[in-house]
């Protein structure tokens, strides 16, 4: 599956400028490339935004996806003791705790553009 870090505009060392949309919530380029050549620095612009766009809401996406996993678990132990080279304890939060409860917070929080493209993509 195509991620976020995948999408890059350019390829044939520069010649074209691809178009990436998203379909049912999936990124595809389902027109020709455009030829660097033929185009103005404005379309080329333009692209370049289209396609960051595109970029950002598989990132937000990815993000989410991720954090509905991690916040699916069941929670990690929140206090962890460590003991140092003298025997002193000192009591400190579990990372693991950490995470777990910063996904459950961006599940939470999560984009109504991203909720929609996360269900859009769960009903294919």
């Amino acid at each position: 599956m195509v991620q976020c870090c995948d999408i890059e505009d350019y390829y044939k060392e520069g010649e074209f400028l691809r178009r990436w949309e998203l379909i049912d919530g999936f990124p595809r380029c389902t027109v020709d490339a455009l030829p660097i050549a033929s185009l103005d620095p404005e379309d080329v612009s333009n692209q370049e935004v289209a396609n960051a766009t595109v970029r950002e809401a598989l990132q937000d996406l990815e993000a989410y996806e991720a954090a509905l996993t991690l916040a699916s678990q069941d929670e990690p132990v929140r206090l962890i003791t460590l003991i140092d080279g003298d025997g002193q304890q000192s009591t400190m939060t579990n990372p693991d705790w950490t995470a777990w409860h910063a996904a459950k917070l961006a599940v939470q929080d999560v984009s109504a553009a991203t909720l929609a493209l996360h269900d859009l993509r769960g009903q294919q």
